[in-house]
């Protein structure tokens, strides 16, 4: 089955993300998250959506992300949901919980509709297989996507931060197995950031190369792990420890 992920850049962590029909609405940046409970649509989608008898159906659900923090639905719809690969496709009424947050993502869909998919999900091979009337049908991400939607996301968590830094290029690369021409540059990605400021790494591990500050975001951090130092207003120590949460200190380094 590794002749399917030939068409990938090895090695990589990138997310499935694709594309789903919506009634006739096309949606793009799709991530398919089997360790999400539920599905989820994001305000701004849904209110473009011109499907006629879609009414949002208010609703209290509590939503828990990965460090605990809360949100609030703004309600659920049922919308009619089509995959398709082009020969083989399949639809299902899917439950969506609306969500007023912003997000690089437009849909997430979880465990309910692949279970109801019957699908059968490789991050591997950046892929979806369904079972459908003609036959096996196959889910494609796309890795670029995925890798435009990691950076933006890094991005704006970089400008929250007392002091910003901007992300100019993130590269999971072993430069011995995978040929110069083929590692895609970040330029290639978003062409807003000039070509000099892009240096490729030749660690294996994955790198984020961001621009030089005297203080980061990252000191805050590495002094609480190290320390358990933390800054006397409330607010900010509680988004601290919940950082935090989401990273490892190994020998001085900071890995997410």
């Amino acid at each position: 089955m590794d002749d399917e992920a030939d068409w990938l850049l090895h090695p990589h962590n990138d997310a499935l993300i694709g594309e789903i029909r919506v009634a006739d609405n096309v949606i793009r940046r799709v991530l398919i998250d089997n360790s999400s409970s539920a599905n989820i649509m994001f305000m701004n989608v849904f209110s473009r959506l011109k499907i006629e008898g879609a009414v949002l159906t208010p609703a209290q659900i509590p939503l828990y992300g990965f460090a605990r923090e809360c949100v609030r639905a703004a309600g659920t719809v049922s919308l009619p949901v089509t995959i398709d690969d082009g020969t083989e496709r399949v639809t299902r009424m899917v439950e969506f919980i609306v969500v007023d947050r912003p997000s690089v993502y437009s849909v997430i869909l979880g465990r309910p509709t692949l279970n109801a998919l019957k699908a059968v999900v490789s991050t591997y091979h950046l892929a979806m297989k369904f079972p459908a009337w003609g036959g096996v049908g196959v889910f494609q991400g796309n890795q670029e996507g995925s890798r435009k939607c990691y950076l933006e996301a890094v991005n704006k968590v970089c400008r929250k931060i007392p002091s910003p830094v901007t992300v100019t290029a993130i590269f999971t690369v072993d430069e011995t197995e995978a040929p110069q021409e083929e590692v895609k540059r970040l330029s290639d990605l978003d062409p807003r950031i000039p070509e000099e400021e892009i240096r490729p790494s030749i660690e294996r591990e994955e790198q984020v190369l961001c621009s030089e500050n005297t203080t980061t975001w990252m000191d805050p951090i590495v002094r609480y792990l190290t320390e358990s130092q933390l800054p006397e207003n409330q607010e900010e120590a509680c988004r601290i420890k919940n950082t935090s949460s989401r990273y490892v200190l190994i020998n001085g380094k900071l890995y997410h």
